[in-house]
């Protein structure tokens, strides 16, 4: 507990050098192998985050996200505003989806997205203005209506998702 707090206030006391505009995508691809009675299926999902902010001269970060999740039958995608701490490619940002929808189908649509999404980042510097290193992403959505048909109904859907991810910065 200790070192937590001793870790937590040397992030919180030391100061980022300058300010900057920072494009930060971040992407992962899951594929997925299934096999049953002699008979296979794979399928794949693609994960892209895209995140444009401004960070402050003390770490602060300031900004706005769009996710966007694909695969062969479905996609979604989310946006929202994101407030968090940048220092030294260390990066602990949240954001909370104010929209979004899912298309499970092509038939029927998730819509009213709200939720919240949790990054853990540290990114290497590569150059003097990109860097790119691992992210673990916790991403929690609600959606409050389905549309069938043109039909809406009110939703209960919920999903939940640990994401690992690769992230880049591009710091201007």
């Amino acid at each position: 507990m200790k070192a937590l707090v001793c870790l937590v206030s040397f992030l919180l006391l030391t100061t980022v050098s300058q300010a900057a505009v920072v494009f930060s995508p971040a992407v992962s691809y899951l594929s997925f192998e299934t096999e049953e009675g002699g008979v296979s299926s794979e399928s794949s999902v693609t994960y892209v985050d895209a995140r444009l902010g401004y960070i402050l001269p003390m770490g602060i970060y300031l900004g706005g996200m769009y996710a966007i999740e694909n695969n062969e039958n479905n996609s979604s995608y989310y946006g929202g505003l994101s407030v968090g701490y940048y220092n030294s490619g260390f990066s602990l940002i949240g954001t909370y989806h104010l929209l979004g929808e899912y298309d499970p189908d092509g038939a029927s649509k998730y819509t009213g997205a709200s939720g919240i999404q949790v990054d853990l980042s540290y990114a290497f510097m590569v150059a003097s203005n990109f860097a790119l290193g691992p992210q673990i992403s916790y991403r929690s959505v609600e959606y409050d209506k389905l549309e069938v048909s043109g039909v809406e109904f009110d939703s209960t859907r919920k999903e939940t998702q640990i994401l690992p991810m690769i992230n880049l910065w591009f710091m201007f």
